[in-house]
């Protein structure tokens, strides 16, 4: 097997199985035939406390199942999902691994919507997206860009990190702005002392309302428009526009 980093929770539930914990079919927690109860933490989840050699872990149900349906392949996973958005149904018919964007579609629109909510609120707050998506695109972990930003979960930075998708791009300067006055952010432009400048419609743009000549104009997965400065967009947005249109 592969080096994997193994957590303090998922090392209680290596330990719980092999000595004989396990998820029944109806998604109770068994040892030696007896239902052991569990109670409700991590917000939401049911977990129950094992003294193994004369250490506690507090062993989550659904990881617990999820070990002994998927074996090693849990250790690897992103996220275990209850797929009815059930968090207490840990029936090993419910449970599942799998990625943050799956564990976000398995939630129910009520709940997708109430993690949207949180999540811009949380960004009006704390921090501003385009320093989340900068600091997840160096560091490539939802643990540490959480930690950072005190981003409460993980369905909250996947909004943040699919919203900042770029869909469409231009770099202002004078050859594109044929192509420019044809965007639905734009208002006008002028130049002055040889520079030009283009002025945004407020309506349609995030953020400042003019661009410089050598800055850029980004339209991201929100349909909102803002002006990305050149050093950030070069430090941000290692492959821009790959999933729209791009004008150089």
């Amino acid at each position: 097997m592969d080096k994997i980093k193994i957590s303090n929770s998922k090392l209680g539930v290596i330990e719980a199985y092999h000595r004989g914990y396990r998820i029944n079919e109806d998604g109770n927690m068994v040892h030696n035939g007896k239902i052991i109860p569990g109670t409700i933490r991590a917000i939401r989840y049911l977990g129950t406390n094992i003294m193994i050699d004369g250490k506690c872990y507090h062993v989550m149900h659904h990881q617990l199942c999820a070990f002994q349906k998927y074996g090693e392949d849990f250790l690897k996973a992103q996220v275990v999902r209850h797929l009815n958005d059930v968090a207490t149904d840990n029936r090993p018919c419910n449970i599942a691994i799998g990625s943050y964007k799956e564990n976000y579609w398995d939630m129910k629109k009520v709940n997708r919507d109430k993690s949207l909510k949180i999540a811009k609120l949380s960004r009006k707050r704390r921090y501003d997206y385009l320093d989340v998506l900068e600091f997840y695109n160096n560091c490539h972990s939802y643990k540490k860009t959480k930690e950072k930003f005190g981003i409460k979960n993980s369905a909250s930075l996947f909004y943040i990190i699919n919203r900042m998708k770029i869909i469409k791009d231009i770099r202002v300067k004078k050859e594109n702005i044929d192509i420019i006055r044809t965007l639905e952010c734009y208002k006008s432009d002028k130049i002055v002392d040889g520079i030009l400048t283009v002025y945004l419609n407020a309506m349609e743009t995030k953020g400042s309302l003019f661009v410089r000549e050598g800055d850029y104009i980004v339209q991201f997965a929100s349909k909102q428009w803002q002006r990305v400065g050149c050093e950030a967009y070069n430090r941000i947005f290692k492959n821009p526009a790959k999933e729209g249109d791009q004008w150089v």
